[in-house]
């Protein structure tokens, strides 16, 4: 199920991962099991089929830090922060495992900054980056750079996205879903045309494989290339985008984002369509889709 997930063979992953969830259930593995739950879960959260993920962590038997993690990233992602952070494992539950305290600490920072709480997010971020260079293989490396995502480029200093994004940029070919990731800290060192083609690419992967938000998440990647190069029509259409999938698909952490980006770029006013671009938003005290994703129109 890793394998091809980290390749972006998400089709591959869950085919897989569903017969080994039957393989172990059948010999009594439980802790297969639960990790392979796991990992199976981000397949369909990354597609927005919120409530097949929901139930895949729901199922597993017993618990891990793995699954705390799925937890607050979903409810993260569907806009409920506070909650998010209430689920996070403890900050210590790993002690003297690089790759698995890297990734416990990356979560944590990850989830800590995007629900506001940038003073507990940074105090974080130095231990992960002490225990992030002591993890030993790519797939490991790789895997924990993707839990702490866009969290990095923000709080890391110059050397270390430097020195992470020379690395990380050389496994591009093998962890398709790197991306994104790539694409924002090649913008935090003003490498606008390297990050323009981090995220092309990681547009095409999330299209081919149907994961939509992504998709959104990519465009809000190239908005802020064409606010670099001082192209502010360019920027508003690619946040449109965005919008309408985040809307259709229930992320409202990442559509709280994007409309506050198009307020401040519109002077906090509503556009009323004359400038060719119009604000997507929901209606006061609409509800966004909650599970299983939505149908394309």
């Amino acid at each position: 199920t890793r394998i091809p997930f980290m390749r972006g063979r998400l089709d591959a992953a869950v085919e897989w991962g569903e017969e080994a969830l039957v393989y172990a259930r059948s010999v009594g593995m439980r802790q297969e099991e639960q990790i392979t739950c796991a990992f199976l879960a981000p397949c369909f959260w990354l597609r927005a089929e919120w409530d097949k993920a929901a139930e895949m962590l729901d199922q597993a038997p017993g618990e891990n830090f793995y699954l705390d993690l799925g937890r607050a990233e979903l409810e993260l992602i569907r806009g409920d922060p506070d909650r998010a952070v209430t689920l996070l494992p403890a900050h210590d539950v790993i002690v003297g495992i690089p790759y698995l305290q890297s990734s416990v600490l990356g979560g944590r920072v990850r989830v800590l900054l995007a629900a506001g709480r940038e003073d507990a997010a940074r105090e974080e971020f130095s231990d992960w980056a002490q225990a992030w260079p002591a993890t030993p293989s790519i797939w490991q490396r790789s895997g924990t750079l993707l839990v702490i995502d866009d969290a990095l480029a923000a709080l890391g200093d110059d050397a270390l996205v430097r020195s992470v994004y020379d690395e990380a940029s050389g496994w591009s070919a093998f962890v398709e879903p790197s991306g994104r990731f790539l694409g924002n800290l090649a913008l935090r060192l003003d490498l606008v045309d390297e990050a323009e083609r981090h995220f092309r690419s990681s547009l095409e992967w999330a299209e081919r494989e149907r994961c939509h938000v992504e998709v959104g998440r990519d465009h809000q990647g190239l908005a802020a290339v064409a606010l670099r190069r001082g192209d502010t029509a360019e920027a508003m259409q690619h946040l449109d985008a965005a919008s309408k999938l985040f809307e259709q698909y229930g992320a409202k952490l990442y559509l709280d984002e994007v409309i506050a980006k198009k307020l401040e770029l519109q002077g906090a006013g509503s556009s009323d369509g004359s400038d060719g671009v119009t604000i997507v938003a929901p209606e006061p005290g609409a509800t966004l889709p909650s599970g299983g994703g939505a149908e394309e129109d």
